[in-house]
């Protein structure tokens, strides 16, 4: 059986980890993207099975490039590194979804 104080540590484990990616991610001036890769990419690519890509592989990596190009700004969005990560991806998406639904559109 798990615990709520168990769930709690777990999370704040993993909260951890991806603001340490984050800032290994600055701290290699976006050379070095498997920190990032290895914290957000069940997320990412739940988040894109979400909206039905055809090829969730490429939306999740144009999320993991735009997390890098932004990495340094994180700080400063006073946001969990996670939900930051989780906010700039769904950008993304959203923008990615939006140019298959209407590719007339820039």
């Amino acid at each position: 059986m798990v615990t709520s104080g168990t769930t709690g540590e777990m999370g704040t484990g993993h909260a951890e980890s991806c603001a340490a990616a984050l800032h290994a991610m600055v701290a290699s001036g976006g050379q070095d993207l498997s920190p990032c890769v290895h914290a957000f990419s069940g997320l990412l690519f739940t988040l894109a099975h979400r909206y039905a890509f055809p090829d969730p592989e490429e939306a999740v990596y144009h999320a993991l490039l735009d997390i890098r190009s932004g990495a340094a700004s994180w700080n400063g969005a006073r946001l969990p590194a996670r939900l930051w990560a989780v906010g700039i991806a769904r950008r993304r998406f959203d923008h990615m979804q939006l140019a298959q639904l209407h590719p007339d559109l820039p």
